[in-house]
């Protein structure tokens, strides 16, 4: 088991990486999701060994590793820009990283195979990867990472480079291939669809610091607070005031009843109001939880319309079942029970 503690690092006099711990266990998949500059790849560097922390430590199975240079941690590691050998075959691009090991060469042919029956490549073998699609060649470039069987796999944006139709199909190949890899993994990203999509545990990073972490359906059900739910993009979000009763919240948009929190009556807060938990009704109302506006505009997604409101300079987004057409005044309806209560 990997275990990150207490790691400290700063950049230019400021803080980059700020107390970070957490550990990585058997067969895990665990995603470093933060915007850009939020330390996730440095923090990814100095378990690497590439770089060293101003404080704190890193273990494996109960041994600092303090010390141990990158090469011999047993740690694979895959970056956005693949690094692959333009003047190689794919197999001789797999087969790298084990000659470096000095292994012996059936040792060597044995393990190619295997890769290339991982990522289910066998017919590209003598292929050069030059004559690769992108999507190819993010496949090699695991395959070389995998290997020489690493005992922590480590990817850093390995999407990152790929158009989106593209990043989109690739995620389900990637996650099955991860799993049946059997390779604990730590897997860096900025983006949610990446995250929730891959991982078994999120590890979400602000301004150096892990704000939050749990399964993708904690992280959406409970954001930390209101800068994670706006980060994550998971709907909108209203300013009021703390009612005189516990689980009110005034807003210029009407009373909305949610969970009681630990605000005091008079305090800020903020709501987070879900677009999929909204009912919407053509009939304008003023009762509590309701905001009322005018149909900016209505996309049809397949399942659902998305309605963009405006109420008294509010914009919001909504979902219907129904088109309903720009221009027209509606009201949309939260329960008090999807009415969540954010941290500022």
């Amino acid at each position: 088991m990997l275990e990150v503690r207490n790691i400290h690092k700063t950049y230019e006099g400021k803080p980059l990486l700020n107390g970070i711990s957490f550990t990585v266990a058997s067969h895990e998949l665990v995603c470093l999701l933060g915007s850009s500059g939020s330390g996730k790849s440095t923090l990814l560097r100095i378990i690497a060994g590439m770089e060293e922390p101003e404080q704190g430590s890193v273990w494996w199975n109960g041994a600092d590793l303090a010390g141990v240079p990158t090469h011999q941690r047993g740690f694979g590691l895959m970056f956005q820009d693949y690094a692959l050998f333009p003047h190689l075959t794919v197999a001789q691009n797999i087969a790298y990283g084990l000659k470096i090991q000095a292994l012996p060469p059936t040792e060597i042919d044995s393990r190619v195979r295997e890769a290339l029956h991982t990522i289910r490549m066998e017919d590209f073998a003598s292929r050069p990867v030059t004559e690769l699609s992108g999507g190819e060649q993010q496949r090699v470039a695991l395959a070389r990472a995998l290997a020489p069987r690493p005992r922590l796999l480590m990817l850093d944006e390995p999407l990152g480079a790929l158009d989106h139709s593209l990043r989109v199909r690739l995620i389900e190949e990637l996650r099955l291939l991860l799993r049946e890899s059997k390779v604990p993994v730590i897997y860096v990203t900025h983006d949610r669809e990446e995250a929730f999509s891959l991982a078994d545990r999120l590890l979400l990073l602000h301004e150096g610091r892990l704000l939050q972490q749990g399964s993708p359906r904690d992280l959406f059900l409970r954001p930390a607070n209101s800068w994670a739910a706006e980060f994550l993009g998971l709907g909108n979000r209203v300013s009021g005031q703390v009612g005189p009763e516990g689980g009110t919240v005034l807003t210029p948009w009407g009373v909305f009843a949610c969970e009681p929190g630990s605000k005091l009556p008079g305090s800020p807060a903020i709501l987070l109001l879900r677009p999929e938990d909204a009912r919407v009704s053509a009939q304008a109302t003023g009762a509590n939880n309701t905001i009322t506006g005018q149909v900016r505009d209505c996309v049809f997604l397949g399942e659902h319309f998305r309605l963009e409101l405006e109420a008294e300079g509010l914009l919001l987004q909504v979902y219907s079942q129904e088109i309903i057409q720009p221009g027209s005044t509606v009201s949309a309806y939260w329960p008090a029970e999807n009415v969540l209560l954010l941290s500022e």
